[in-house]
C-alpha cells in the first residue's frame, strides 16, 4: 500500500505482510500478521515466511505429517503443494512469487 507511512522512528511495529505462493498459474496469497517487531523490510518478509511455515506446523495433526498448501487456479482448480522433500521454510521461499507489505502500526 502506497499511503503507509514507514517512519523510521518507530521502534516496535504491528505489520502485516500479504505472501502470495505459486505454481504455474495457481496461487495462493496468505496475510500474515508480525505484532511486535522491530524489523523493516526484506528481514521482516522473511519473518512472516517463517511465521506461516510455523502455522503450518501448528495446524498439522501430527508430527509426521507431510506439510502442504492449496493453491487455486482461475478455472477454480486445485494443486496441492506438499514439502515432501522436507525444506522447511526454504519449500515455502521457493515457491513465494510476490511479498509485500500492507499494513504497518506502531506497537507501544
Amino acid at each position: 500500500m502506497d499511503n503507509i507511512n514507514f517512519d523510521p522512528n518507530i521502534r516496535f511495529a504491528k505489520q502485516t505482510v500479504l505472501l502470495t505462493f505459486a505454481e504455474w498459474d495457481f496461487r495462493k496469497s496468505v496475510e500474515v500478521v508480525v505484532e511486535r517487531s522491530n524489523c523493516r523490510g526484506q528481514s521482516i518478509i522473511d519473518f512472516a515466511i517463517d511465521t506461516f511455515y510455523d502455522q503450518l506446523c501448528e495446524a498439522a495433526e501430527n508430527e509426521d505429517e507431510l506439510l502442504s498448501i492449496k493453491l487455486t487456479n482461475p478455472a477454480g482448480e486445485i494443486l496441492v503443494t506438499e514439502d515432501d522433500e522436507n525444506h522447511q521454510e526454504e519449500w515455502l521461499r521457493n515457491l513465494l512469487i510476490k511479498a509485500e507489505i500492507i499494513a504497518f502500526e506502531e506497537v507501544i
